[in-house]
């Protein structure tokens, strides 16, 4: 499958451009009406014309030997229509600024098509794809590969579903092959690696790890692995490039344990070290030292009043801000540490760590914030609670994530949608601070009794998916050096923690935070931005608990 992977992005990735280039008029007037003429770059263009370009009907020859028959608008090719290519592929569908994008078909000339939803050139969305060897696979795309969920029925009988990456299998998936033999269970880059496979880190360490890859024996790409340095120090978890980076577990030669991000072979980004001493210091790490300390204290086995209860809650906390391609943010990350803080407090839930993903910076990619959507909420049953925030840049119908350059990786708010509305949750919000989104009276009761009753606020309504989000589509949302924050951000957390509990219930539920954050961030940016939430939901909701 790689072969037609690589084939495929050679060829989507081809981009033809008519730029404002000097026109020769071979016949009829080029500025309106229906002529012939042959641009200074050698484009041949014979059609209808508007204002000196291509506008309507008409057809393009390229000097390359690609040809494009069907609609132009204002030069674009943009609306139906034919491109063939000069290999003899040939494809038919809808076109958007000269990129294939929307529904379109591609027949190729070695046999085999594509037939199904495009963006930027790729197929994106879904689709079937019908290969020259008699396979056919259908289900979802990315950038031209399979990933997400797809059937693939290969041309000897045999049959795979369930989910991809990279177009490899990947994921939850069942294998039934010809011969009757049936694997149905955990795989990673094409491998089948075990019937059940551990769904957290620590579980993934303290697992029998035979079936994991030696990443000291062989070149780790990407996924997850094993690896042990010259020390004796053990890592388990993802990789990067062959280098251990991402989320994993490491256990030192001198008894401590670490869990959390991992980068350059040292603690970096959100993570909990577990000292041979007793003590645990869970942190904000950087490169090995600790520049965010959110709890320390001595070890001991966490208690768990609520391991019977139905309700749990799930979330994903999202923070881009040192983009390449786009200006850099100066506090989306801090929002995304913050929120991640209240849920890890009795406030917000006291969600465990294999309950909360949380995504900065170089995490904070397109395929990295689905994949942790898809594997965080997909846990979530019918009494349960999921939650997502993005902070980062943003435009119209679209989130960016930090490896968004311009025209690639862009985060659709219908993507975002859709994964929330896959989750079995009865309870679902989507919290958004990014420009155009919208295409303290503290109670004097325990924490434990504050958690109780935040718990039980979500058995007494009738859930529903609730959308805040900081600003009409639009608007922009502002930043603020005095706050040292996103206005709706500062606005948000400082509700959550109690500000917007406004019948002084002990319960922040989604319309108070609503009501609150609406109020002050319309006050404190003049009316410049106005938080949105809409819906179908309760809106007594729960979002937070106060004490």
């Amino acid at each position: 499958m790689k072969k037609i992977s690589c084939v495929g992005l050679l060829l989507f990735s081809l981009t033809l451009t008519i730029s404002a280039q000097s026109v020769n008029c071979l016949r009829g007037d080029c500025d309106s009406g229906h002529s012939l003429a042959v641009f200074s770059n050698g484009n041949r263009y014979e059609g209808d014309f508007a204002a000196g370009m291509p506008h309507g009907l008409g057809a393009m020859a390229f000097p390359n030997g690609d040809e494009y028959y069907g609609n132009f608008y204002r030069r674009y090719r943009h609306g139906k229509g034919r491109m063939k290519f000069s290999n003899g592929d040939h494809y038919f569908g809808d076109f958007h600024e000269n990129e294939m994008q929307g529904i379109g078909t591609m027949h190729y000339v070695g046999g085999g098509h594509y037939e199904g939803e495009w963006f930027a050139g790729v197929p994106h969305g879904t689709g079937v794809l019908n290969t020259p060897g008699g396979d056919e696979y259908k289900g979802e795309f990315a950038s031209g590969m399979f990933h997400g969920s797809g059937t693939m029925h290969y041309a000897d009988g045999s049959i795979y579903q369930g989910q991809w990456q990279y177009s490899q299998k990947h994921g939850r998936g069942k294998l039934n092959e010809r011969s009757g033999q049936v694997k149905d269970g955990w795989w990673e880059a094409d491998q089948f690696l075990s019937e059940d496979y551990p769904t957290t880190i620590r579980d993934l360490a303290n697992a029998d790890t035979a079936y994991l890859r030696n990443c000291n024996l062989e070149f780790c790409m990407a996924g997850r692995g094993s690896f042990t340095y010259r020390n004796g120090t053990h890592y388990v978890g993802e990789f990067a490039k062959g280098t251990p980076k991402g989320e994993g577990k490491v256990v030192y030669t001198n008894g401590d344990k670490y869990e959390g991000g991992w980068q350059s072979h040292q603690p970096h980004g959100s993570g909990t070290m577990y000292y041979k001493s007793g003590q645990l210091v869970r942190a904000v790490w950087e490169l090995g030292r600790p520049t965010r300390i959110l709890e320390d204290m001595e070890a001991r086995q966490p208690t768990d009043d609520y391991s019977t209860r139905e309700v749990r809650i799930w979330a994903v906390i999202v923070g881009a801000a040192q983009y390449t391609h786009m200006r850099a943010l100066r506090y989306t990350d801090d929002d995304a540490y913050q929120l991640y803080a209240h849920l890890k407090s009795p406030q917000g839930g006291a969600l465990k760590d294999q309950q909360l993903r949380l995504l900065v910076d170089e995490a904070a990619t397109r395929v990295g914030i689905l994949q942790a959507m898809r594997q965080t909420f997909q846990q979530a049953d019918e009494n349960d609670v999921v939650i997502f925030y993005f902070s980062g840049h943003g435009i119209k119908d679209a989130f960016l994530p930090i490896d968004y350059d311009g025209s690639n990786n862009l985060l659709l708010h219908q993507e975002i949608r859709k994964e929330i509305e896959r989750s079995r949750a009865k309870h679902k919000l989507v919290i958004g601070d990014a420009c155009h989104s919208g295409g303290l009276a503290f109670r004097n009761t325990s924490a434990q009794e504050a958690l109780r009753r935040y718990y039980d606020a979500f058995e007494q309504t009738n859930g529903g998916l609730a959308l805040l989000m900081s600003s009409k589509g639009i608007e922009y949302s502002i930043e603020d050096k005095g706050l040292r924050s996103g206005v709706f951000s500062y606005y948000l957390i400082k509700g959550l923690k109690g500000a917007a509990d406004n019948d002084a219930s002990g319960i922040v539920s989604v319309d108070e935070i609503y009501q609150y954050v609406y109020r002050n961030v319309r006050s404190y940016t003049g009316s410049v931005q106005t938080p949105q939430l809409f819906g179908h939901f309760d809106r007594r909701m729960p979002v937070s608990a106060t004490y």
